[in-house]
């Protein structure tokens, strides 16, 4: 099974002691804090773990927000982002210049 790790997608802004996540792939920001900041650079659990987390509603939650992924959820979302890249280059119903 997988586990549980910072996308590679997301990255940690930390700046006077305020926390930003960004992420490029849904082109989003996150103000956080400390603890949350911790918490996606040291989560590194299996998925079948979860619930035994103590901070398992925390890390449920950074999973919704797709801050905390999977290995094969990244590679997915590559994927998927590659075809819709091609799809849009060979469509005919529009012309980028």
């Amino acid at each position: 099974m997988d586990n549980i790790r910072k996308s590679r997608y997301c990255f940690l802004i930390n700046k006077d002691d305020t926390y930003l996540v960004y992420l490029s792939s849904t082109n989003s920001f996150y103000k956080i804090n400390s603890y949350v900041a911790d918490l996606i650079d040291k989560t590194n659990i299996d998925v079948a773990d979860i619930d035994k987390e103590d901070n398992s509603d925390e890390i449920k939650s950074l999973r919704k927000l797709k801050i905390l992924t999977t290995e094969t959820e990244d590679n997915n979302l590559a994927d998927l982002l590659r075809i819709k890249f091609l799809m849009h280059s060979y469509s005919k119903e529009s012309l980028g210049l």
